[in-house]
């Protein structure tokens, strides 16, 4: 029987992930308001920082695809394995959001 309630792992795995994103999203546009993008001119901001700024809300469709996906394909929720795949996901958006949020960018130094 394929369980595809609110209270599966993978679904509590992949709304931890939607969280994230969002989050991760606010954070890092925050701090590049805070550091001054885009007025400040004696800084060199991170690509991928603006980058998720500018179109990091996108993400946001990631997880509702792939849980759409499994249920489109079969895949029994209810089971830890996907729930694990998932877990890995939220892991990896923490550590890239958090990356992104703490480099936004470094002052140019003229020598």
């Amino acid at each position: 029987m394929i369980y595809t309630g609110f209270r599966s792992p993978l679904t509590i795995a992949l709304l931890i992930q939607s969280f994230v994103i969002v989050a991760g999203t606010f954070i890092t546009t925050g701090m590049l308001k805070a550091y001054g993008y885009p007025d400040e001119e004696i800084m060199i901001w991170n690509p991928v920082s603006v980058f998720v700024r500018s179109w990091g809300w996108w993400a946001i469709l990631i997880p509702p695809v792939w849980l759409g996906t499994s249920l489109w394909r079969g895949i029994d929720t209810s089971s830890f394995r996907p729930a694990i795949i998932a877990s890995i996901g939220v892991v990896a958006l923490f550590l890239f959001y958090t990356w992104t949020a703490t480099t936004v960018g470094h002052y140019r130094y003229n020598f």
